[in-house]
């Protein structure tokens, strides 16, 4: 694991989970963890495949922007890609749901 040198002193984010989370992801501040979770409920709660996708872009881009400042590791990039893909599954899943209950 890289050294996260946004904050060499602190801890090295990319091995802790958090149980409260819905990803596990752990980020270097409370206001970065819930922008994360919020960002992933945006996805899950989207009515429709387009604000799906919108949403999912903006998730994928809150994710590299804190890999580019060097505020996380590769393994919480992944981390966090794997909550996106998740999010987008389970969100595709309830949408064909509430079509075919409508449909």
């Amino acid at each position: 694991m890289s050294d996260n040198t946004a904050n060499p002193a602190g801890p090295q984010y990319g091995s802790a989970r958090r149980d409260t989370s819905p990803s596990g992801v752990t980020l270097p501040t409370h206001f970065l963890n819930y922008a994360w979770d919020l960002e992933l409920a945006h996805i899950v709660k989207a009515p429709d495949a387009e604000l799906v996708e919108y949403h999912v872009a903006r998730s994928q881009g809150f994710a590299w922007g804190l890999r580019a400042a060097d505020m996380i590791n590769e393994d919480v990039l992944k981390a966090m890609t794997e909550a996106i893909a998740g999010a987008e599954q389970n969100a595709y899943t309830r949408i064909a749901q509430n079509d075919h209950e409508s449909g």
